[in-house]
Parts: structure tokens; sequence; C-alpha cells
């Protein structure tokens, strides 16, 4: 969708301004607000947007001068210049910054409107040439680095940096989801990449590639080095669902276009090798298959200090012989079923049993290095054997399901999953999402979706709630995706819904 912000010094026309035009039909969202010059234009340094609505004379920096600094490193946002002065200078000086119109106040809603669907129409042209061009580059990118040829025909010659984000648990956020969630999320990352490189390069092309997985040329060059942690923190900031990790081959921060085919197999490479960072090496007896037959076939002779003993040699010998993931999670996949079989012997009820184990494949797959699934799998130990001892298991299990329903109620503003519950609670997610499943017959992300989703159904009968605060209220730092759930579930936009709903109240007062 195309974003806007709005910049103006007078509250209440700047809450006017952004209630008065249907943004939704226009395909637009108000990205923020801002009520002077120099927050907007350090706001619009970290968040880029498409459309500019700003009054020219404000304190501490006219609209003049932030649209000045703006057009120094952005030439594509579209401004609307809004003044209670007609003043010549001011005119040509909008002129010269290509200004897509000039309101004077005060002006009618119909010609904001005008003005802004003149700009959304603008900004999907140069949208639609800039998304063409970058699908040339991408295609271009791409087939350098899985064909390896050295020329080039649109790449400018020089020198780049290579770089490769991944998705962190990527195939956990995969089976949770349907494809269009997952598509959306995809296109949302990229968008960050492209916010957070572009306020850093004159040029980036960023490749989406498979499995979560982006690949990014810079140019110029950037010292991978020079991003600190805090610029980790910024491409994260308020999306606690969807963390982005970046890898670069730090020796290698300047790369030719004929280099592109292997410092991309290294970077693969270094994407495989980072599920067994953050252990220390420490060489086992055996072999990861010798530690895996004893964790399956002799558990029932093992104390919980033989369990995690033997549990962790077998985790130094995966790390030893790089075991590759996809073996990694099958083999832990075994010995979590040899736990289930080991201390729910007397489980009734096989179906249910089964489906248990069927979520412990989707619960390991939540894991992006072998610590953490290490960890997952002491604890999924502890509370098996606590459990298969306690003689009111069925009670307490529904107890605790009303608690952790109580829970979401409560604090459905916050992002929760399994793995926040886990502090909670005092289980493993794999057992709170197993419980859940088996009283409510939803997912927690389901269950959180549509308490959410009700909770802004009936803020929306309030017209004066502005939809993108009633997103925010229920959670949804990302207004386009809050409106795609909202649509999801009742058939119709938020914005459809409210005015259906007024519309109805209305006739009922007209009667």
């Amino acid at each position: 969708m195309i974003k806007v912000a709005i910049v103006e010094d007078e509250k209440i026309l700047l809450e006017d301004i952004e209630e008065s035009v249907d943004w939704e039909a226009m395909g637009a969202v108000v990205a923020f607000t801002e009520r002077n010059g120099v927050n907007a234009l350090k706001h619009l340094q970290k968040e880029p947007v498409d459309v500019v609505i700003t009054d020219i004379r404000m304190p501490v920096m006219s609209g003049i001068e932030m649209a000045e600094k703006l057009r120094e490193s952005n030439s594509e946002t579209q401004i609307i210049f809004l003044t209670g002065y007609e003043d010549v200078e001011y005119m040509k000086s909008a002129i010269q910054l290509g200004a897509v119109s000039y309101l004077a106040k005060p002006f009618r809603e119909e010609e904001l409107q005008t003005a802004v669907q003149k700009a959304v129409k603008k900004m999907e042209l140069v949208k639609n040439a800039n998304l063409g061009k970058q699908t040339r580059y991408e295609n271009e990118l791409k087939d350098i680095i899985l064909s390896k040829r050295q020329e080039s025909t649109l790449l400018k010659t020089g020198e780049y940096t290579l770089m490769m984000a991944k998705i962190s648990s990527f195939p956990a956020i995969f089976n949770a989801r349907n494809a269009m969630e997952v598509n959306w999320i995809i296109d949302e990352v990229k968008e960050r990449l492209s916010d957070f490189f572009g306020c850093r390069a004159e040029e980036s092309i960023i490749l989406y590639l498979s499995k979560g997985q982006f690949l990014i040329a810079v140019k110029p060059p950037i010292a991978f080095s020079y991003l600190e942690d805090s610029d980790m923190e910024e491409l994260n900031e308020g999306h606690d669902t969807v963390q982005i990790t970046l890898f670069s081959q730090q020796e290698k921060n300047v790369v030719r276009v004929e280099e592109f085919g292997k410092v991309y197999e290294e970077l693969v490479e270094q994407v495989k090798e980072s599920f067994y960072t953050g252990r220390a090496f420490r060489k086992p007896d055996e072999s990861a298959e010798s530690y895996k037959k004893t964790l399956c076939l002799q558990l029932p002779t093992l104390s919980e200090y033989d369990f995690n003993h033997t549990l962790k040699n077998y985790m130094n010998a995966v790390v030893t012989s790089r075991l590759n993931r996809k073996k990694v999670l099958h083999d832990c996949y075994e010995i979590c079923c040899a736990i289930y079989d080991t201390f729910n012997y007397s489980f009734q009820n096989k179906e249910e049993l089964k489906l248990e184990k069927h979520n412990l494949v989707l619960a390991l797959e939540e894991f992006d290095t072998v610590d953490g699934i290490e960890k997952f799998m002491r604890d999924f130990y502890e509370v098996q054997n606590k459990r298969a001892n306690d003689p009111e298991k069925e009670q307490d299990d529904e107890k605790i399901v009303q608690r952790i329903l109580c829970y979401i109620d409560e604090h459905y503003t916050e992002p929760i999953s399994a793995e926040s519950l886990v502090e909670e609670f005092y289980f493993s997610s794999n057992t709170i999402r197993a419980l859940f499943k088996k009283h409510t017959d939803q997912t927690i992300h389901e269950y959180l979706s549509q308490v959410r989703m009700e909770r802004a159904a009936e803020m929306l009968h309030n017209p004066h709630i502005k939809i993108k605060e009633i997103a925010n209220r229920v959670g949804y730092d990302n207004v386009s995706y809050f409106c795609m759930r909202f649509s999801k579930d009742y058939g119709m936009s938020p914005l459809a819904y409210r005015k259906k709903h007024l519309n109805v109240i209305g006739r009922r007062v007209d009667d």
C-alpha cells in the first residue's frame, strides 16, 4: 500500500486531514503524523514514505526546508504543500521541489482528496517503473549467482557488498500460517530490508531466494562491521514475532560482479554453519547415532542426570560431525517420541497421543541452533517426567488451558506465542501448544487473532477511533496486515465494516 505521512503543527487540522480522507479506498495508509519539520525529517529518514502532506509554515523547521533536505536523499516521495498564505516565493519553491499540489487554507475536503489521488497516482507510476527495474535487476542477480556467469548487462560495474538475510524460525512460521500470510510476511520483510539499506546505501538489490532467505547486493560497499548492534535493533524494532538475522563474509566486504557466484556459495555455507554456533567445541567419545540409540532404546533406565549428559554428548557429536539440520530434527523427534512412550505408556486415547507427537515436529522446527533444540528437549523431558506422576493430570490440563485463555484475553495487545507463554506457565512450548489444541480445537495463533478481531470489531462501532489506532490497540503495528486479517475474518475491510455498522445504526435511528 502507498504510505502517507502528515506534517501539520495545528493538532485539530492534523486530525481532520487524517480522518477526512478514505485512505484505504485509494490503496493508501497513514504511516505516521508529526507536528514539526525536524521530527518529521528524522522519522522520514528512518521510515521513508511515498507521499508527504505538509504545512509550509511550522515552528523550528518549515515545510519547505524539510522538503529540501528530504530531496537530498529521496527524489521519489510526492509532496503536497498546505499553506495559509498566498506567497509567490513559496509557490516557486514548491514547484522547484516538484510538489504535486499546493493547497491554500482553508481548503475543501474535495480539494485534499483530489490532491491525494493525484499524488497516489503519480507514486504508483513511479513504483511500477521502479518495480519493473528492480525485477530486472533481481532476475539478473539470480542468474549470475546460479549460473556463475561473470558478465553483467544491467548491474553496474564496480564494487558491492553481498549479504544474506534470514527470517528466524522460518519453518515454524511457514507451518503455522497459510500461504497468503507467509507471502505477506516475506513481502513485509523485503520492504523492511529495502528501507533499512535504502537509508545506508545509494543502491540495494534485494532478492528473495527461498526458505525465508534473501540475498542483498549493496552499492557502494558497506563494511559489515559498520553495522552495529543498534542497527540490528532498528531492523527488528517493533517486530517481535518476525526477526531478521544478517550474514556477511566479513573478509570480503568488497565484491565485484564476477565474484558474486563464489561469494554467494560461501554465504550459503555460513548460514548453514549458524545452526552450530554458540556452542563450545568438545569432542565426543562416540558417534551421534550411538548416543541417539542410547536415548531412544535405554530411556526407561536412564536417570534425569544420565539423560541430560547423554543428550549433551549427542549434541556435541552433531556439532563435531556437522550432521545436517534435517537429520538432527529427525533424530530429536525420535528421541522426543521415546520420551512420550516412556512417560505416557498408560495414555488411553491413542489418537490424542498421535496428535501430540505430530506437534513435536512443529515445535522442533522453531529452533535455529542446536543449543535451542537441546534446551527444549531438556525442558520437555522434565515436564513429561513430572506430568506422568500427576493423578489429576486431565483436570490440571483443563485448568492450565483456562488460565491460558484468560491470559490471552487480558494480554491480546502483546505478541503472544507458545514460546512466550513458557515463562508464564512453566511448560515447554510444545506441551502448551498440544494442550491448547486438544481442549480448544484451535491453535494459540488462531485464538489470539480471533480475540483481536472481535475487539477490533467492537471498537469500529465508535467512529471517533481511527482505524490506525484500533490496529495498534489490538496489537498490530502494521495497519495493512491488520486490514488483511480483518477482511479475511469478516469478509470486508475495517472501513467497510464501520460504514455498514454506522449505516445500520442510522437507519434504526430514522425508524
